[in-house]
């Protein structure tokens, strides 16, 4: 079994492990957004709709398929009622 070269940028880092690390933080955010939605007994589309982003946009936000910005999170945040810092607690379970 062949291991994936490894892709070093200009600064000696590792990309895959880059893209890993990255893909696991749009997964955690996620599964926060997703728990918390949820727990609220939203939709995804009513959500998308507090937040004023579009529901295929919101859609792919949840399912970590594309890189959220910081004012979709602002935005998420604001229409489930809690602080930003929360999609990234190790507690998410804890409503606020």
């Amino acid at each position: 079994m062949a291991l994936a070269p490894v892709k070093v940028n200009n600064y000696g880092v590792d990309m895959n492990e880059v893209n890993l690390l990255q893909q696991a933080a749009l997964e955690r955010i996620a599964g926060q957004i997703r728990r918390l939605r949820a727990g609220r007994n939203l939709t995804q589309e009513s959500l998308s709709q507090k937040a004023a982003i579009s529901p295929r946009h919101f859609q792919k936000i949840e399912a970590a398929q594309v890189n959220v910005t910081v004012h979709s999170l602002v935005r998420i945040a604001n229409a489930l009622g809690v602080d930003v810092a929360t999609f990234f607690l190790d507690d998410c379970f804890r409503e606020q």
